[in-house]
């Protein structure tokens, strides 16, 4: 296989993977988000980040225009994601040869980078996280080719630019600056004006989503603190591994050696220092770090285990090696397309009321007390096609009309008698079947339960006017 073909085939293999079972999965909540931004007209999209999720307003315009293009099935939601994967296992491979390394060793960083299961997750969802890896790649690599000519501005430029696109589509893309900086510091000391300037210059281009994103940050309220061990675990084997611990001893393994064998400095910092930031920002002051967050460090971890595999002593040891891990990756692959993956089971219950519903019937959704609650609201949203007709009995603003991504509603006791003869009642089962003092007078006196549906997160209960 010729050298530049080899880059093109682990990308176009790398996407293709991604492509299997994608549509299988049901939406969740962050994907709900993704299309309650993005299937609305471009100046609501406008106020609705102005009031919240700022740091992601750049790839829901971006998923605006795809969705109009191509729609807002699950499927067609997620082939950027695994569009992003494959091209970052293509700059992968370059990056590896700027770094020196063997083309064997960039093929390997480019396969693992594939195999973790961080890639399987991110490549699997309609969020930015797989593009946050690709511009983190992109961005290392512009930045080599910036320093292989230090008198030449214009790839400077180009490195800012990738800087600035990266802080758009998430803001905490901008803690790659720390490894960049204390590697520059250590090593090329006489190029870091130049970087400080570039880097200035992107951070200044990257004020409004900064100043936003700052604003908004009560909206990941929901972060917990943790103990520093936790944070430490996370980090070690969340992160990258998704908590496939066996995959991810061999893993650290392996980049405990590269480290020890004198890997680049840039790349064990790019892999480190971001992770070391959160957790110190997080037990310090504000819980920040969530896992998915630090899904562009995926690179660096796929080049130093790439870098570990080169420096085992025997060839056929290296093969057994690599072949262990991608082997130990598969459960994940495969769990990461099953149709509960992300948690939810929001395709079969959106197509039990569609099997069970017809356009005119009515729908009333519980009061948002419990998160259970709150999923069935988001629900509607991500799977709009299968409630197409359904007159939603709560909901007084739909999304699109207004500058939150899931709409308002009002409480189900004031909720107006329909003209239709059934109304679908979803709730929770854990909370067993919905009582007379939950319901509305008019259900009650004129209408009576033909039909319960119970399914393992929603319970579908089915009202039909008394004649």
């Amino acid at each position: 296989m010729s050298l530049r073909v080899r880059p093109y085939i682990l990308g176009v293999v790398g996407f293709a993977l991604m492509l299997w079972n994608l549509g299988v999965p049901s939406l969740w909540q962050d994907e709900a988000a993704t299309i309650g931004a993005a299937n609305r007209p471009i100046d609501s999209l406008w106020k609705l980040v102005q009031n919240i999720d700022a740091v992601h307003g750049l790839y829901y315009a971006f998923m605006h225009l795809w969705g109009s293009l191509f729609g807002f099935s699950p499927f067609a939601l997620r082939v950027p994601s695994a569009f992003f994967v494959g091209l970052s296992a293509f700059l992968l491979f370059h990056l590896a040869l700027r770094l020196k390394l063997s083309v064997t060793a960039a093929t390997w960083a480019a396969i693992v980078f594939i195999a973790l299961p961080r890639t399987h997750l991110a490549g699997s969802e309609a969020r930015s996280n797989a593009l946050t890896a690709t511009l983190a790649i992109a961005l290392i690599l512009v930045l080599i080719w910036a320093l292989e000519r230090d008198r030449n501005w214009s790839r400077w430029l180009a490195y800012a630019g990738v800087l600035t696109l990266s802080i758009y589509t998430f803001m905490f893309s901008a803690l790659i600056l720390a490894p960049i900086a204390i590697s520059l510091i250590v090593s090329q000391r006489q190029q870091f004006w130049k970087f400080s300037v570039a880097s200035a210059g992107a951070i200044a281009l990257s004020a409004p989503v900064i100043i936003f994103g700052y604003q908004e940050r009560g909206q990941v309220g929901w972060i917990y603190a943790k103990p520093l061990t936790e944070y430490l675990w996370e980090s070690l084997v969340a992160v990258d591994y998704n908590r496939a611990w066996p995959m991810a001893l061999i893993g650290l393994g392996l980049c405990i050696l590269a480290i020890v064998r004198k890997a680049s400095l840039l790349v064990v910092l790019w892999a480190i220092v971001p992770s070391a930031l959160l957790i110190a920002v997080s037990l310090c002051f504000e819980p920040y770090f969530v896992d998915h967050y630090l899904t562009f460090t995926t690179g660096a971890t796929a080049l130093l285990i790439a870098i570990g595999l080169s420096k085992l002593p025997m060839r056929p040891l290296q093969l057994v090696v690599l072949a262990t891990l991608v082997a130990l990756s598969l459960p994940s692959f495969i769990q990461s397309r099953e149709p509960m993956a992300k948690g939810t089971e929001w395709a079969r219950v959106a197509a039990a009321v569609n099997d069970n519903s017809s356009p005119g019937d009515a729908l009333l959704l519980p009061d948002a007390t419990s998160k259970a609650n709150r999923a069935i609201d988001l629900m509607i949203v991500a799977y709009e096609p299968e409630f197409k007709g359904r007159i939603d009995l709560t909901l007084k603003t739909k999304p699109a009309d207004s500058n939150r991504l899931f709409g308002i509603r009002s409480r189900v006791l004031n909720a107006s008698e329909p003209s239709g003869d059934r109304v679908l009642v979803l709730t929770d089962p854990a909370l067993g079947e919905p009582g007379r003092s939950s319901l509305p007078t008019w259900l009650n006196d004129k209408f009576s339960v033909k039909q319960t549906l119970k399914l393992e997160t929603t319970q579908i209960t089915i009202f039909e006017r008394i004649n």
